[in-house]
């Protein structure tokens, strides 16, 4: 007979919803998804993230690998960030125009896309 909800008993898993507040089939974990959860994330919260990625992703990594993983990013972020604040003072401090100081940041950005080496 249809749960209360007209569904019949067992659906959960055929419908890949949850089942005791955890998913059946998972999806997985892409490196998208860590690039999205990094741009935002501070240290303080890397291991809440970490538990609730492995309650809603199929996660390949162990839990302190992904911590770990996770804390490096946002590491890259924040050195990027100062890296890019501390030309910007130095362009400033050339007296550069606003102009030469967005195709040099046009261009830094266009080395670090590429995978080139910094200085």
């Amino acid at each position: 007979m249809a749960g209360a909800e007209g569904t019949a008993p067992g659906s959960d898993e055929r419908a890949g919803s949850h089942v005791l507040g955890r998913l059946i089939n998972p999806p997985s974990l892409h490196l998208a998804d860590l690039l999205v959860i990094a741009e935002t994330l501070s240290t303080n919260d890397v291991d809440d993230t970490v538990r609730r990625l492995f309650q809603r992703h199929a996660v390949p990594q162990q839990p302190d690998v992904m911590a770990q993983l996770l804390v490096r990013m946002i590491a890259t972020r924040v050195h990027l960030a100062s890296r890019v604040l501390d030309q910007l003072t130095v362009f400033q401090q050339l007296g550069a125009t606003a102009e030469d100081i967005i195709v040099a940041i046009v261009n830094y950005f266009g080395i670090v896309h590429n995978g080139g080496m910094l200085p």
